[in-house]
């Protein structure tokens, strides 16, 4: 049975008063479903996502400024126990409404705690026990990570543990995985301030 893949970040990047279809992967044990939860981050701000255009293959991205807007989507789909909304919850993919969520973009609430997303590329040479460096420094090393197999064919699991002095500084983070990775692996993270 195929892995489900339950969270992906799309890079985006949609011209001056463009439109774009984006592919997405999200999918539970093979089966490709509509994500619960769409949000982009704050370098995306400006883009608008309908959420009528939102499919179990796509997302279409809208921006209606004068410059080009380069940025990330981040897709989630909830599994199990988190669905219980409620109204359908015996219908596992019937407990949200409206489905699927879209939160507003970098200049709305959604940028509180100056939110990052990107996807980091494995060159092979990690082992288990690793840095990643921020695309873009942060203020303080007071922040949240929070990883997701974006095309990771072998690790189970992954680890952003914050014990240790220089676990997390303001440039990179430690990840800990359960295999090695090897190139071309792909993981995403999600970090935000608390």
């Amino acid at each position: 049975m195929p892995s489900p893949q339950l969270f992906q970040i799309v890079p985006v990047s949609v011209p001056a008063g463009g439109t774009v279809v984006f592919a997405h992967n999200i999918n539970i044990n093979g089966i490709p479903v509509k994500p619960d939860r769409v949000e982009f981050d704050q370098l995306s701000a400006g883009l608008t996502i309908d959420p009528n255009l939102v499919t179990t293959t796509a997302f279409t991205a809208t921006n209606p400024t004068g410059s080009q807007i380069d940025g990330n989507v981040l897709l989630e789909a909830w599994h199990s126990m988190l669905r219980g909304f409620g109204v359908g919850i015996s219908n596992g993919f019937a407990g949200l409404s409206p489905r699927p969520f879209v939160v507003g973009g970098g200049g709305s609430g959604s940028s509180s705690g100056n939110p990052d997303a990107f996807v980091y590329i494995a060159t092979g040479l990690e082992g288990t026990d690793f840095f990643v460096t921020l695309p873009v420094a942060r203020a303080n090393d007071n922040y949240a990570v929070f990883p997701s197999n974006d095309g990771v064919a072998l690790v189970t699991a992954f680890d952003c543990p914050n014990l240790l002095p220089g676990d997390r500084t303001t440039l990179a983070f430690r990840v800990i995985t359960t295999g090695a990775l090897t190139a071309g692996d792909r993981i995403a993270f999600f970090v935000f301030n608390f």
